[in-house]
């Protein structure tokens, strides 16, 4: 079992990939969560914890205030569901969080870049012709970087839509092991990329992905991490990083953490990253309304700021910030000015 807190690493890796930084209203100032401002010490508190082998033990995480289950939690059982079941088992997770403590914010994973079909909400529309236009596809020429089909399968089974297997399930060792073939609902186990220049894909996030029974129409849930996001040109590559890099790093940009090459095995061209990351950002703008309206609340939405030197309740009103429960590092006063 592990588990990463906040205030020791939290995401410093993953920072670059946490999508592009929230709009700001007409005065500038960022968004806020809208839950009354605390100054108890561990209402300020948020953890990021994951077990892969199963579900995280709740008595670890009752006493936070905000507790973000990603992805990869409980992997070992949702990677053996037939179809797999990612997104059912993060609901399990979060009753049973709540269970431990009620007052505890649970938040999920989602990821608006990356089409993961190990998501209910993913693989039913990969699986259906009718909303082919969701997803990018490869680009034909039959010379790709990454396998098209999984070879398990006999006949194999083969997805003309764009995949790398990079952090994806396999059998019998992959990112998460399969024990039988892997099921993604009868499409190819890997990372797709979501097409944001389809209007009706954005209705689809906003609607089913966000708002839906698994995201904020259930009451346990009360916000998100997105990741990932992209660029129409090439990203630095940090000293973490593959040495080539990832899709984003090519020429051209492209998606964060897919393969270097995605760009040339789609056979997109400079337009097409352009326009994508244009409407990416669009989606993500309005996903960023959608929840906020919603009372809820989203990792990418934190900002950095440091408190004042003996800030409390009474310091800030005097000097016009405002009090907010759930900083990036600690308890703190947010600054507007810091903010911009």
């Amino acid at each position: 079992m592990r588990s990463t807190l906040l205030f020791v690493v939290a995401i410093a890796a993953k920072a670059r990939y946490a999508a592009p930084p929230p709009q700001r209203d007409a005065s500038g100032a960022y968004p806020v969560p809208r839950w009354a401002p605390s100054w108890r010490v561990n209402d300020s508190t948020i953890v990021m914890p994951c077990n892969d082998s199963g579900y995280f033990d709740t008595q670890l995480t009752k006493n936070f205030a905000v507790v973000s289950f990603d992805w990869s939690n409980a992997k070992a059982l949702w990677a053996n569901g037939q179809p797999m079941d990612c997104e059912e088992r993060l609901i399990d997770q979060v009753r049973l969080t709540k269970a431990a403590n009620p007052a505890t914010k649970v938040w999920v994973y989602r990821n608006l870049v990356k089409a993961l079909p190990w998501y209910t909400t993913v693989w039913t529309k990969l699986a259906a012709p009718a909303f082919d236009g969701w997803f990018l596809k490869f680009s034909g020429a039959n010379n790709y970087h990454v396998p098209p089909c999984d070879d398990n399968y006999d006949p194999p089974l083969c997805s003309a839509h764009y995949h790398d297997i990079g952090q994806t399930p396999g059998h019998p060792r992959g990112d998460g092991d399969c024990v039988e073939k892997c099921n993604c609902g009868g499409v190819p186990c890997g990372e797709y990329l979501w097409d944001h220049r389809n209007t009706s894909l954005r209705t689809y996030i906003l609607n089913e992905v966000v708002l839906g029974l698994n995201g904020l129409q259930n009451e346990n849930v009360s916000g998100f991490f997105f990741d990932d996001g992209w660029s129409d040109s090439p990203a630095p590559i940090l000293p973490w990083e593959p040495k080539q890099g990832f899709c984003d790093h090519s020429p051209i940009g492209g998606a964060t953490e897919e393969d270097f090459f995605c760009t040339a095995d789609m056979g997109l061209v400079q337009a097409d990253t352009t326009a994508i990351t244009a409407a990416f950002r669009e989606t993500f703008s309005l996903v960023q309304q959608a929840v906020i309206g919603a009372g809820a609340f989203a990792w990418q939405y934190m900002r950095t700021t440091t408190a004042p030197v003996g800030a409390n309740e009474s310091t800030c009103a005097a000097s016009g910030r405002s009090t907010v429960s759930v900083t990036r590092y600690r308890c703190a006063c947010r600054l507007a000015a810091s903010t911009r």
